[in-house]
């Protein structure tokens, strides 16, 4: 069993070793989850600190526009439940338990994409198998998702191990893994699936009468045990990725959330994600005839899908593996290309190659990171709160603060938490310490509340100048503290409150007086590195909670 173990372990090899430092450096440098990530994020809080208490959970208040399964965070706090005893039983903070549940769907995502590498070494070598998970470490968008609890990142469970099962040409297995994704987790995996189904049967790899036989009873098995335990959950009886069918499809309301061209996904997308490597798919189709039917599934895929008006990256996220592979491929056939072994000058302009591509990509990676981890004004200024504004405080958290990084994850013990969207008698503003309220909710709340810190979201842009990149803030999330605590300075007769008078720079308050070298200041010194961003690669272009 131990040689069996360390035979496993040496097949991740050195480039499996480096996608987990860096899904683990993701994870550490940008803990926190927005909008879209919010139900399976507040369901594993949920599952593992109220356990058996489903009427305390999360979503029986805001349920979301459509209902989500259960399954993938139950599945993660499952695995996550033995280190969070363990924390519990330290005495660490809540938001430990944070990293471990983000580490452990990190974890098996890396699982499932060793499984897909392995299939990519059975069918077209070692080197192309290092060279997909090499590009998988230091790309920014596959690693970074896939720590993260969307309902694709729990889809791509079942997607890669799907996509191993193609390239070994094990159908029946596929087509489980197919099913099982579409019943469970994304019903749009469909459009993929199909394709794909369509070239094995045209092939004759696989028989109708196989692929209905195992579709029907794998699909009969995932919607008992879907309906079975999301019911549970819900308290109604309820299949709910039917439910997000019936939203985008019948209703078809995804449109709501914003539309993009229909070449999208080609134009943008790829190039962001894949940068230069590009260049090496041509290669790959021209001198491979065993790829081209990968690279036909693939692209037929995100064709179907361009057509669909409402898009965002995370959508095709399944597709960066194979696209890696097919670039791979590419390098792989020019290096053993007759051209590459008769002219070393051609084989080192392919190595040169190589290397310019793969530092362009850190540098891509590089900023994105940096952009990415300034993406959460809310995170930020709730826990500025619990530093600078001692315990036993009660805060109410607006929709926008809630939307950018808030999770329940981020309670402290002794602290009211509210999040209730309609003011009544019992959640009237003046009964809170502290509110987190976009800048129109200042003088919304002048009266009770004024501002004592804020933080900000940040846009980029490229600069001609070093560094290249010009951070400049964006949204902003401001902790308005309550008046009767004494911090705030006394209003001036005939003032509107709000910011009039006083100047909230990023952790404390500053008077007109001195505003414009403290603003002097910051920029600076402080603007690049203070707040948080929204990334363009986190869905800049759609910055809302979707749900198709």
């Amino acid at each position: 069993k131990t040689w069996q173990k360390t035979k496993k372990l040496k097949m991740i090899g050195q480039t499996g070793w480096m996608v987990i430092v860096a899904m683990v450096a993701h994870v550490l440098l940008c803990p926190f989850t927005k909008v879209e990530e919010s139900f399976n994020m507040q369901a594993m809080h949920d599952i593992l600190h109220f356990r058996s208490d489903i009427e305390a959970y999360d979503h029986h208040e805001f349920p979301g526009v459509v209902p989500r399964t259960f399954l993938g965070a139950l599945l993660v706090s499952v695995l996550s439940a033995p280190v969070v005893f363990l924390n519990n039983f330290l005495g660490l903070p809540k938001i430990a338990t944070l990293y471990v549940v983000r580490l452990v769907l990190g974890l098996v995502i890396c699982k499932a994409l060793f499984t897909f590498a392995d299939a990519v070494r059975f069918r077209f070598g070692r080197r192309v198998r290092d060279i997909v998970l090499f590009l998988t470490a230091i790309q920014f968008h596959f690693v970074f998702y896939m720590s993260r609890p969307l309902p694709n990142t729990f889809a791509l469970i079942f997607v890669l191990p799907a996509l191993a099962s193609w390239l070994k040409h094990q159908q029946a297995a596929m087509i489980a893994w197919f099913t099982l994704t579409i019943v469970l987790f994304r019903a749009e995996v469909l459009i993929f699936a199909g394709p794909v189904v369509l070239i094995e049967l045209l092939t004759a790899r696989l028989t109708l009468g196989r692929f209905v036989t195992v579709g029907v009873v794998v699909a009969l098995v995932a919607l008992l045990s879907t309906v079975a335990v999301d019911s549970y959950f819900w308290r109604q009886w309820l299949w709910p990725e039917a439910s997000v069918l019936y939203y985008n499809t019948v209703l078809n309301k995804s449109a709501n959330w914003g539309t993009s061209p229909w070449h999208w996904y080609l134009s943008s997308v790829l190039p962001r994600v894949f940068g230069a490597w590009l260049v090496f798919l041509l290669p790959a189709v021209l001198l491979s005839s065993r790829v081209r039917p990968y690279v036909l599934g693939v692209f037929t895929f995100i064709a179907l899908y361009s057509l669909l008006p409402h898009k965002e990256l995370r959508f095709i996220v399944y597709t960066f593996p194979m696209i890696n592979m097919f670039i791979g491929v590419g390098v792989e056939r020019l290096l053993k290309a007759p051209l590459s072994q008769r002219q070393p000058v051609f084989r080192a302009l392919v190595h040169i190659a190589m290397i310019g591509c793969a530092i362009l990509t850190l540098l891509a990676t590089h900023l994105a990171v940096n952009a990415a981890t300034r993406n959460y004004p809310g995170a930020d200024a709730l826990q500025h709160v619990h530093r600078h504004f001692g315990p036993s405080r009660s805060v109410h958290i607006s929709s926008a603060a809630a939307q950018s990084g808030i999770s329940r994850f981020l309670e402290l013990p002794g602290m009211t938490y509210s999040k209730a969207e309609q003011w009544t008698s019992a959640t009237a503003p003046e009964h809170f310490d502290y509110l987190l309220v976009g800048e129109d909710g200042i003088e919304e709340h002048a009266d009770t509340h004024c501002p004592r810190h804020y933080a900000a979201a940040a846009s980029w842009r490229f600069s001609p100048s070093y560094p290249f990149i010009h951070f400049s803030e964006g949204e902003r999330i401001f902790a308005l503290e309550h008046r009767r605590l004494g911090q705030c300075p006394p209003r001036k007769g005939g003032e509107s409150g709000g910011l009039k008078g006083q100047n909230v720079v990023k952790g404390r308050r500053v008077s007109v007086q001195e505003a414009p070298q403290q603003q002097q200041e910051q920029e600076q010194g402080h603007s690049h590195a203070e707040g948080a961003a929204e990334h363009q690669e986190h869905e800049h272009e759609h910055e809302h909670d979707s749900h198709d």
